[in-house]
């Protein structure tokens, strides 16, 4: 029995021997053409555009610097860092024939957040909103469709009728989440939460708790973490309700937020089939909710309601709502609990800071285990320095926005119809604005430089109109578990164990994660007489 090649099958005449013969030959007569093309792309094009920004020079034509982008972002804006010899200048990357304007300097960054009119994010979060299942249909009533429903109670907007619901929710966003808004009774659902729950009682038994003796407990850091905040999270928005209709939802979520760069980039359901599946589970657990009747859902949050009634006035059926909240969902717990973790793993590793935040922390915390927040903010000046470090350090996100005309900036002219990224990370590991030791943690950083707060190179949630409005929860219900933790118990690392790695290989947003497998395991003892 014989077999016939593929190439004689597909190409009976086709002589195989001939075309590796002339194959060298073709590659030879090609390369004329690919250096004619890098001498017009890198060095006569930049001459005929001067103050368009350079670009940084890639191998092969319309491919670009894809593969280094979609695998490590922050090796290639370090090779390009590397390539300007940190001019701080913008210059441009081209991922599949897309150019993507860069911006590194201050003063760019500063530019481009006063320039709110000539750029958008809008396409960005249309493309993730469909990712997460919005179909075109419900992407009109969004982003397109004026609302009818007038100024939502509680919520004293101006203009509303004039304002999609999508710009609509963010203006309710950031009255719920800011100072003099809404921000304390959203919070006050985290604070009692963590006050009530965390004790040695109610860890045991979880799957993260690896070992448990008579007062104290083994646990792996991000996990353990990750119930805490993700549960407290969903508890800010929904109510009790949603953890009896899905217990499980809190791991559905982590296991889409490991993979949430794969809906980001939207990478097909075929290649990719766990993170649609969790997306899928998570609008139906949604959907559940809103389909329970309204006066049985007592405790959810005033935003909840509202946007709920908004919704249903411009006549969302359930499965519409839920897919509309479920982003909302993935982008309120995304960041937090990583930052804690890096906050926690940077004491565990800095065991002499431990017990200075314990006794700087120490009034915040009465008799009955009640936590005075307003104290943690205002009177605890190394816990802060170590929030403010840690967020420096762990931010991955950047700031995108796609450019609607002709803009110049510092000089420089970003054309219309391109993308533009600032890259937060690297803008918070430069030595002329925070010191010769950017690569290690600081803890006094922000604490003999307080100033530094107010550095425009600081963005660990973003700037200008787009600024993230959930920074002050964040900011609050870190400190707050942080300093619980240490009143209740010693904490120290099991054995020796290194550092996590910083998880660069996935383009997480927001905060990053760490490199898969480089957990913590931590033992937590309880203290004696810190049973409150």
């Amino acid at each position: 029995m014989s077999f016939e090649s593929p190439s004689s099958t597909l190409w009976p005449n086709l002589d195989t021997g001939v075309v590796q013969q002339k194959l060298p030959f073709l590659l030879l007569a090609l390369c004329p053409l690919w250096l004619g093309w890098r001498i017009w792309r890198f060095t006569l094009l930049p001459s005929l555009y001067p103050n368009d920004p350079k670009e940084l020079p890639y191998w092969i034509p319309f491919v670009g610097h894809a593969f280094q982008f979609f695998t490590n972002p922050y090796t290639l804006l370090r090779q390009a860092d590397r390539h300007f010899r940190g001019t701080k200048e913008t210059y441009s990357i081209n991922v599949m024939g897309n150019t993507i304007y860069v911006l590194t300097g201050i003063n760019e960054a500063s530019e481009v957040d006063k320039s709110f009119t000539r750029m958008t994010f809008e396409i960005f979060e249309r493309r993730f909103m469909s990712s997460c299942g919005a179909s075109e249909e419900l992407l009109e009533k969004l982003f397109a469709g004026l609302n009818p429903a007038g100024n939502p109670e509680g919520f004293p907007i101006v203009n509303s009728k004039t304002k999609s619901l999508n710009k609509l929710t963010h203006d309710m966003h950031i009255t719920q989440l800011t100072p003099g808004g809404h921000l304390q009774e959203f919070i006050a659902v985290s604070k009692r939460y963590f006050e009530e729950r965390l004790h040695l009682d109610n860890i045991a038994g979880r799957h993260y708790a690896l070992r448990k003796r008579d007062r104290e407990i083994h646990v792996q850091l991000m996990p353990f973490i990750s119930d805490y905040f993700i549960d407290s999270g969903q508890r800010m928005l929904f109510g009790d309700l949603i953890s009896e209709l899905d217990p499980n939802l809190i791991w559905t979520f982590v296991d889409l937020d490991d993979r949430c760069w794969q809906l980001l980039f939207n990478i097909p359901s075929v290649f990719a089939p766990k993170v649609y599946s969790s997306r899928d589970q998570m609008i139906s657990s949604v959907q559940k909710y809103f389909d329970v009747p309204r006066e049985e859902r007592p405790n959810d949050s005033v935003w909840m309601r509202t946007m709920e009634g908004q919704m249903k006035r411009m006549g969302f059926t359930s499965r519409e709502m839920a897919t509309v909240i479920v982003p909302m969902y993935i982008g309120s717990n995304t960041s937090t609990r990583k930052a804690c973790f890096w906050m926690i793993a940077f004491l565990l590793f800095n065991p002499e800071l431990i017990e200075i935040v314990r006794q700087e922390t120490k009034p915040a915390i009465g008799v009955d285990g009640a936590v005075d927040l307003e104290y943690l903010k205002n009177e605890c000046p190394r816990l802060n320095s170590i929030w403010t470090e840690t967020l420096r350090m762990s931010t991955s996100a950047g700031s995108f926005r796609l450019i609607l005309e002709d803009t110049t900036v510092c000089e420089k002219i970003l054309r219309k119809g391109r993308a533009l990224l600032i890259p937060s990370r690297q803008l918070h590991f430069k030595k002329d604005v925070f010191g010769d030791d950017v690569d290690s943690f600081n803890p006094d950083r922000f604490l003999s430089a307080k100033s530094l707060r107010r550095s425009r190179s600081l963005r660990p949630f973003g700037g200008g109109f787009n600024h993230c409005p959930g920074r002050f929860v964040a900011h609050q219900q870190s400190c707050l578990f942080v300093a619980l933790l240490l009143h209740r118990f010693d904490v120290e690392l099991v054995g020796v164990q290194n550092f996590p790695r910083w998880g660069e290989g996935d383009p997480f947003p927001g905060m990053m994660a760490p490199m898969r497998g480089d957990d913590l395991n931590v033992r937590l003892k309880e203290r004696t007489g810190m049973e409150g």
